[in-house]
């Protein structure tokens, strides 16, 4: 039997001024608006696959879910009582930025990254996403600029992360360890957003032969 060729990955990933617009146009929605808007976040500094992030806790380690560790600065992505799958799911370290935002929301009683108003866990987050998407083009429309998010998906702050880390010049294969991606894939899909991608080989290529 002949297997149909794997089809090439999707490269959907957001401008800095997309996840501008899309995360001024979350906090700008009134029921979901808040809990989307630290879904966007944690997902831009960590790239978590959506349903590790809804899972995350704060502080508060358990087997059936991830969490974070703000005194140690950590991010565990899986609970410790979880199998092994093909998804990664690495313990990371949190950056800084991100620590100091869920150490804050620690102090004042935050349990969960991405909480309900209520405080409890959110189990979705596909009708705030829709939402934020048309509001973030009418936000942006307003403002004599054209934007265009009806393509993506929360999946779509994954390869935001990833692309943007590669953009600023992290190494490849410390940014696959620290988000979980097979040095298969950060080749094929990611590895020429790097600004040094194939700079030797260009160097060589260009140099004059004596």
């Amino acid at each position: 039997m002949t297997l149909p060729e794997k089809p090439r990955a999707r490269e959907r990933w957001l401008t800095q001024e997309e996840a501008y617009w899309l995360l001024r146009a979350a906090r700008s929605l009134r029921r979901d608006g808040r809990h989307l808007a630290w879904f966007i976040v944690a997902g831009l500094y960590t790239g978590t696959r959506k349903t590790a992030l809804l899972g995350l806790r704060i502080n508060q380690p358990g087997t059936d879910a991830g969490w974070v560790d703000t005194e140690r600065g950590v991010l565990y992505r899986a609970g410790s009582g979880k199998r092994e799958t093909n998804k990664r799911q690495p313990s990371v370290r949190l950056p800084r930025q991100l620590r100091a935002l869920l150490a804050a929301g620690a102090r004042s009683g935050r349990r969960f990254v991405v909480q309900t108003s209520e405080g409890n866990r959110v189990a979705d987050i596909k009708k705030a996403w829709a939402g934020a998407v048309v509001k973030a083009a009418e936000m942006a429309a307003r403002a004599g600029r054209e934007i265009d998010l009806s393509d993506t998906t929360p999946h779509v702050l994954r390869h935001t992360a990833i692309t943007w880390a590669m953009q600023r010049g992290a190494d490849m294969w410390e940014a696959g360890g620290f988000f979980g991606v097979s040095r298969e894939t950060m080749e094929e899909v990611y590895a020429h957003h790097h600004p040094d991608h194939q700079a030797s080989a260009v160097e060589a290529m260009e140099r004059r032969r004596k």
